[in-house]
C-alpha cells in the first residue's frame, strides 16, 4: 500500500508532459485483482489488476470511478484524473484490461471487454469504503467506447441482471463515428472487428448520464461527429447523452507526449494517420469537467 500525493501537471515544449508534486490531499493506493464474470465473450475467466485509490481523511461510503485506458494499455493518461477525483472526495480504480502493443487482429473486441468492466463493477461495489450506489465509468478513446457500451440496458441487464448500474459515464475522444454506424446499420458490413457491435443494444440505454468530450480536430472523426451521435442516440429509450466538443483538440490531448501512428480506423474508417497533439490547457479543462460531471451525478448524501 502507497500514500500518493497529488500533483499538479503541465506539458512544456516538444509535447512532454511533467507532474510536480504540490501540497494537496493524499489518497491511499494499492494495487488489487478481481476475476471476469463468466461470459460467453472470453474462453475463460481472467484476473485484471488495476490501481484502487482511496481518499484519505474521508468518513463514511465513498463514490467512485472506474477508469478505462485507450488501446495503447496504461499509459499514464488517467492518473492525473485520478488524482484530481480522489482530490474531490472520489475512489478510482484504473484497471489493465490488456497491455500494449495490440493489433487489429489481437486486440479485444468491445464484447470481450464487458466483462472487465462489469467485473470491476461487482468487485467496487463490494469494497467496504465504497458505495455501490454511487460508481461511474470514464474511459479514454477505446475505453471511451466502452464506456457508452456500458450504459445500454443490454449489457448492464446481461451482467448485473438490474442488480447494479453504473450511474454516470464519461467518454473521452471514443470514435463518434464507430457508434454512429452501429446506430445506422452500415457497420455490419465492416469488416473491423471493432464495429461488430450489436444494433439493438444501442436501442434501450439505462438512464444514467452519458457525456462526451471530443476534439474539434480529432484525425478519427468529422468536427460533428459527436454532435451527430449524441442527437441519434438521444432517439433510444432511456438514453441521456449530451457532449462537448474543445475547439483546436486533437485526439489524446491529454496524453503525456505526443503521438502520431496511422490506423485504418482514422478518418471515419479511410485510414490514415492520426495524431495526439497534448494541450495541457484543454486536459485541464477536461479534468476540471470531469471531477464536476461525477461530482454532479455521484453526490454525497
Amino acid at each position: 500500500m502507497t500514500r500518493i500525493v497529488l500533483a499538479t501537471f503541465a506539458c512544456i515544449m516538444g509535447g512532454l508532459c511533467v507532474w510536480s508534486e504540490a501540497s494537496a490531499q493524499a489518497a491511499i493506493s494499492k494495487r488489487v485483482s478481481y476475476s471476469t464474470p463468466q461470459s460467453k465473450y472470453l474462453d475463460a475467466v481472467a484476473t485484471v489488476s488495476g490501481t484502487l485509490s482511496i481518499p484519505s481523511g474521508k468518513t463514511g461510503k465513498l463514490p467512485a470511478v472506474l477508469i478505462l485506458h485507450a488501446s495503447g494499455g496504461v499509459d499514464g493518461t488517467g492518473a492525473p484524473y485520478a488524482a484530481d477525483l480522489n482530490k474531490a472526495g472520489i475512489a478510482t480504480y484504473e484497471i489493465e484490461m490488456f497491455g500494449p502493443g495490440q493489433t487489429l487482429q489481437s486486440h479485444p473486441t468491445v464484447q470481450q471487454n464487458m466483462p472487465h468492466v462489469f467485473g470491476a463493477l461487482e468487485f467496487l461495489a463490494a469494497q467496504p469504503e465504497i458505495d455501490a450506489d454511487r460508481v461511474g465509468v470514464m474511459g479514454f478513446s477505446w475505453g471511451g467506447m466502452l464506456a457508452i457500451v456500458s450504459a445500454t440496458e443490454r449489457f448492464t441487464n446481461e451482467f448485473t441482471q438490474g442488480k447494479l448500474k453504473f450511474k454516470a459515464h464519461l467518454a473521452l475522444y471514443p470514435v463518434c463515428w464507430i457508434h454512429s454506424s452501429v446506430i445506422d446499420g452500415s457497420a455490419a458490413s465492416s469488416p473491423h472487428k471493432f464495429l461488430q457491435l450489436d444494433r439493438d443494444a444501442y436501442s434501450r440505454f439505462t438512464g444514467a448520464p452519458v457525456h462526451i468530450l471530443a476534439g474539434e480536430k480529432d484525425h478519427y472523426d468529422d468536427p460533428d461527429s459527436c454532435a451527430k451521435f449524441v442527437a441519434d442516440a438521444n432517439k433510444a429509450s432511456g438514453a441521456a447523452f449530451s457532449q462537448t466538443t474543445y475547439p483546436g483538440a486533437y485526439h489524446g490531448w491529454d496524453k503525456t507526449k505526443n503521438v502520431e501512428s496511422k490506423s485504418p480506423l482514422a478518418y471515419k474508417g479511410r485510414g490514415g494517420m492520426w495524431a495526439a497533439y497534448v494541450d495541457w490547457r484543454i486536459a485541464e479543462q477536461s479534468r476540471r469537467f470531469a471531477v464536476e460531471f461525477f461530482s454532479k451525478y455521484l453526490p454525497r448524501p
